[in-house]
């Protein structure tokens, strides 16, 4: 299975090869140097609380397999069928299920349990002690996240599916379809709930909003136009996870644009033009996002309006950014978790988490990353005024 940044790394890899037939003059992107971390007032660390290590029997996509934080647990798990829950505090395992499959995509949860997918085709659910409640054969493929309610497991395909299961009984409530490009990136976004709407993004560009519980259709916005001379130039997904900060929906975009959409009428509030398939982190007023050359922004949630743009980390693979306290936080394509000042941009700590990329997940007391190759580490920051 291919993630996201595979995707696009096949993607650059193709445009390279097409290159070479007709020019010897190919330029080759070099990432930046490891920033150092700059001295400022206060010393900032990153303090492990605890590690687990589940098996990989490849890689793991980043961003696919990422931990889910539900009060004071952790759930996690990896493609050869593990899932696990942690307490938070101690470290300790509540329980370690196998679930005797290879998965595709996990982990969501809520307090009335989890669910991840197999590449078979199953969606499993299981219960908040761990139990599994039900398994059922949804007969396409994904590679996201699934999403929970109280009452439903939503689940986006990646032939543009979007289908609804009975959160008790794992019974189809309703599957909408829509077409899917003839070449997109490999991957899908995660649907938002608000209200009684599911908003979900396309390959095609386009954003919908569907009724939950009916999975009718109330609205579609364009939100990326194609341009460009071949194929490969015209992809527009919306593969990014998107974020909501209460009724603005940030949706980021690939070879399109970062968007601000009133989450109830599907409005377009703004657009900055922003490559990015990364989930935006919002904070106190302020947007934060990687773009596809891992340039960090910072924009004003409002106007969009650019307050400060980082090119320490050029084509370092950034993950999305987290935001935690008077911090952000990402990860890199070796492994390395960066905390940078939210006022003005510089790196006040890094942490060498492994030599695999990570994903990472936060709330406002702690973060959990889970590298590619199955680890699980629970951190905090700590912060000490210096003399």
């Amino acid at each position: 299975m291919v993630d996201l940044k595979a995707g696009l790394k096949a993607l650059a890899a193709l445009s390279i090869l097409s290159l070479t037939a007709c020019s010897s003059d190919v330029v080759i992107r070099e990432p930046a140097p490891e920033p150092e971390v700059v001295t400022t007032q206060e010393k900032v660390s990153i303090d492990t609380l605890w590690t687990h290590s589940y098996s990989a029997d490849e890689d793991l996509p980043t961003g696919v397999f990422r931990p889910a934080i539900v009060g004071q647990k952790v759930y996690v798990a990896s493609n050869e069928g593990d899932v696990a829950r942690i307490d938070a505090e101690s470290g300790d395992e509540d329980w370690d299920l196998d679930l005797d499959t290879t998965l595709s995509a996990g982990i969501a949860a809520n307090e009335k349990g989890s669910v991840v997918v197999a590449r078979s085709g199953d969606v499993v659910f299981i219960s908040a002690d761990g139990a599994e409640l039900w398994r059922t054969d949804i007969n396409r493929e994904v590679i996201q996240t699934p999403l929970l309610d109280d009452s439903t497991v939503y689940l986006q395909t990646t032939n543009s599916n979007v289908i609804a299961l009975d959160i008790t009984s794992g019974a189809e409530k309703w599957v909408y379809s829509s077409r899917s490009p003839s070449l997109t990136l490999r991957g899908t976004g995660q649907p938002v709930i608000y209200r009684n709407r599911l908003l979900v993004s396309l390959d095609s560009g386009n954003l919908i909003a569907l009724e939950k519980s009916s999975g009718q259709l109330l609205w579609e916005r364009r939100l990326q136009v194609p341009k460009g001379s071949n194929e490969f130039e015209r992809i527009v997904d919306l593969d990014g996870r998107m974020t909501l900060s209460d009724n603005v929906l940030f949706v980021p975009g690939y070879q399109g644009n970062l968007s601000a959409v009133e989450a109830y009428t599907g409005q377009v509030l703004w657009q900055k033009e922003i490559s990015s398939f990364m989930q935006p982190a919002y904070s106190v007023g302020r947007l934060y996002v990687a773009d596809s050359s891992s340039h960090l922004i910072m924009l004003d949630y409002r106007s969009g309006e650019v307050k400060w743009e980082s090119k320490d980390f050029e084509y370092r693979e950034l993950t999305s950014p987290e935001a935690l306290g008077l911090y952000v936080l990402s990860t890199d394509m070796e492994g390395n978790v960066y905390v940078i000042d939210k006022s003005s941009a510089d790196v006040v700590a890094k942490k060498g988490l492994g030599d695999a990329p990570i994903t990472l997940v936060s709330n406002a007391e702690y973060a959990v990353a889970q590298t590619a190759n199955g680890k699980v580490r629970a951190f905090k920051l700590e912060v000490e005024k210096k003399d």
